[in-house]
Order: C-alpha cells, then structure tokens, then sequence
C-alpha cells in the first residue's frame, strides 16, 4: 500500500508548531498528565475500540457545543473562529482547505500526555475527540455531512476529512 502525501509539508508543520508555542508557552497543564494518560489507556484497554471512538467523539461533540462558533462566511473566517477556541483551550492549531468533495482539516500541535509507546493510542483518542468537534462545527456552518474522520494515521499532526 503506497503512504499517502501529507496534506502539508513538515516545514510546513514545524512552522506552524513553533508559531503555536511562541504564542502560548504552555501545553497540557502537569496535574493532568496523569490521569488523561492512564483514562486513554484504560479506555483502550477494557473496551472494543468502535466504542472508544464512538464514546470519544462524542465528547468532541459535547465539547463543539458548548463553545458555538459564530455563522460566517468564509472557510478562512471560519479557520480562525476555530484557532481562537484552540487558541483559548491551549489545544492547538487547525487549517482547513476547501476540496472538491469536502473539506480538508489539518490540526497540530494538540497537548502531548504520552509516552512514545502509547503515541498511536494518544493520537486514535485526540482524534476521535477532533472529529466531533469538527463535525458540529461544520454543521452548524450548514454542512449536511454527519461526520468527520481521520484520514491518515500519522501521529502529529493529524489530518482528517469532512466531505463525501
């Protein structure tokens, strides 16, 4: 199977990464490295992954709702409603590109609680989370797409799909 081209280079990334924590100069607050680490592997250990994903996504969704986006009019307008709640939230950073059939979504520089072992296992959970929270994001902006996906399984940063 070929590996698909990254929907940004990694300069790209790296650029917009250190641009990212020149602005905020802190990540994941240190009391709760811990217990993120050990309810993502708990999660992913005593329970079918579908229904991880599922029970994760749906926080991502819960999340979206509390923290309603304005209606614009524009996808760069809407680029940055989205960074200012990461911004807010110390979760990262987010682009989204307009594609045929749906849109593009490339997010980064989201808090690291994890060791390397469990990089993959971190990046499945922050996934699922993200496509919730895009999913009812672009909705409300009158998507009539019902869900977000990954589309990669890179680790950082992490692309996922809302389209067809």
């Amino acid at each position: 199977m070929k590996t698909p081209t990254p929907w940004m280079a990694d300069k790209d990334v790296q650029a917009s990464d250190l641009a990212y924590y020149r602005r905020t100069q802190r990540q994941l607050n240190p009391q709760w490295r811990g217990f993120l680490a050990a309810l993502v592997g708990e999660l992913h250990s005593g329970a079918d992954p579908e229904e991880v994903r599922n029970f994760l996504r749906q926080v991502g969704r819960r999340m979206a709702q509390a923290t309603p986006l304005a209606k614009v009019d524009t996808l760069e307008e809407l680029e940055t409603a989205m960074n200012k709640v990461w911004s807010g939230m110390d979760w990262g950073w987010v682009r989204l590109t307009a594609v045929s059939d749906g849109v593009r979504i490339v997010h980064g520089a989201y808090p690291d609680v994890v060791t390397q072992a469990d990089e993959k296992i971190w990046a499945s959970a922050w996934a699922s989370v993200l496509e919730g929270a895009y999913t009812v994001w672009l909705q409300a902006q009158g998507s009539p797409i019902d869900k977000t996906l990954r589309a990669s399984d890179g680790a950082e940063p992490l692309e996922l799909f809302h389209g067809v």
